[in-house]
């Protein structure tokens, strides 16, 4: 929401209330050990939000093709956010697949190197 980073007019009521940003660039967060998951969709604004997503060998993306913006509010909504998450935390890959595969058509990218 750093209009350094990128310009998103969407948030301004938001940004309103924030004193000052703490983090700029995600990938100062997204270290090792810890393993990534991203799950969005591609279309529309999304992907210029998804681009500046680091990469490396330990973050995972799970792309809808034709979903936008809400993919976390649409799991949630058609009941799989939380068993997605659970496959997630098992890292259980096989469930994973099972529960995108039944939300929609999901292209797995795995972990790519930095």
């Amino acid at each position: 929401m750093n209009d350094r980073i990128i310009s998103e007019l969407r948030w301004q009521e938001y940004k309103r209330a924030m004193l000052r940003f703490y983090v700029d660039s995600l990938a100062d967060c997204m270290a090792l050990p810890t393993r990534f998951f991203v799950i969005r969709g591609a279309v529309g604004r999304d992907r210029k939000h998804y681009l500046r997503f680091p990469a490396g060998p330990h973050i995972d993306h799970d792309i809808d093709p034709g979903r936008t913006h809400a993919a976390a509010t649409q799991l949630k909504l058609a009941g799989d956010l939380d068993p997605l998450v659970h496959a997630l935390m098992d890292d259980d890959m096989v469930a994973r697949d099972r529960v995108l595969a039944e939300y929609g058509e999901y292209l797995h990218q795995p972990a790519r190197p930095g």
